[in-house]
């Protein structure tokens, strides 16, 4: 058995709308602001007037691989919702449908395919291409294998102090080094504008007076939104990354002022740090980056840049 699923906590079966959660029934999104993946579980939660606690986990600072997160989440990533007493969901497509309450029916096959476009190109990494061909420092560091380094050695030490979590913290080290190194990669540009484009075709059946679902706004809606508004911040750093389709960007203008889509925005959960990463100025966000690994090895090394054996 591998160590995620030996680890494998309780997971959810049912579709929790408020009504079915017991009063005294908490509900904790292991959340963080600027990450695009808890974006779009918290828009959904919010949408369907689901009651829940933001408990914030400090990616930057590595709290992800911490024990008590590895046994909520053997895969170490963000966002988790854990009901109750210990009953779990993880991973973002999955949490948005298990609150999706208001989906009618007769609009699901149409919500999960244009889910299943939003979810064929990782534009949370695509954050690091326009990093990496901006920022001077941002660019050093990913290519002189520091931080793959210091996420190696932390997780190294995890497997030390925790031998019950060896199988999981190694698979862990396996595919952080595969994120690490497809963060590199700039080409990552062509399947995020393809997205966009498809996107874009779904856009062009809407009936008048319907999202691009249906008549009811739904889990693709918000991950449409949320989507436009992450390559928007993205096109900050760099116009040409991108061509963002009128249509998206028409979209976005109609949802923005949702109450939803403002309270997922409207949220106080971490630590400013972005001035020395050279964020535009126009558009820098106050708060904390995304919290990926990279964002980890960046936190973990701002004191270490001068020891040699990092070099």
């Amino acid at each position: 058995m591998s160590g995620f699923s030996a680890l494998q906590r309780k997971v959810s079966s049912r579709v929790l709308s408020a009504a079915d959660l017991d009063s005294d029934e908490k509900v904790t999104l292991f959340d963080t602001k600027f990450s695009l993946y808890c974006q779009l579980a918290r828009m959904v939660m919010h949408e369907n007037e689901i009651k829940f606690e933001s408990h914030y986990v400090d990616l930057p600072n590595g709290e992800q691989l911490n024990p008590w997160f590895a046994r909520i989440n053997p895969k170490m990533i963000i966002p988790s919702v854990e009901i109750g007493d210990g009953e779990v969901i993880n991973d973002s497509r999955i949490i948005m449908k298990h609150f999706d309450d208001k989906c009618p029916a007769n609009q699901e096959k149409r919500v999960e395919e244009i889910m299943d476009i939003c979810y064929s190109c990782d534009l949370g990494w695509f954050s690091t291409v326009a990093m990496k061909k901006h920022i001077w420092l941002w660019k050093m560091i990913q290519e002189s294998g520091i931080m793959e380094k210091t996420v190696k050695k932390t997780i190294l030490k995890l497997i030390d102090e925790n031998p019950d979590l060896r199988d999981v913290y190694l698979e862990k080290l396996a595919t952080s080094e595969k994120d690490v190194s497809a963060a590199h990669n700039l080409t990552r540009r062509e399947p995020v504008q393809k997205c966009l484009n498809d996107l874009a075709e779904v856009l062009k059946s809407r009936k008048p007076q319907e999202w691009a679902s249906g008549p009811v706004f739904t889990r693709a809606d918000a991950s449409i939104a949320i989507y436009v508004r992450w390559v928007k911040w993205q096109l900050a750093w760099d116009s040409s990354l991108l061509d963002l389709p009128p249509s998206l960007e028409k979209f976005y203008e109609e949802v923005k002022e949702r109450p939803s889509f403002v309270k997922t925005l409207d949220v106080d959960i971490g630590k400013v740090g972005w001035v020395l990463l050279g964020w535009p100025a126009a558009s820098r966000p106050e708060g904390p980056c995304c919290g990926c690994l990279q964002c980890f090895g960046w936190n973990q090394l701002q004191p270490l840049l001068k020891m040699k054996q990092f070099y």
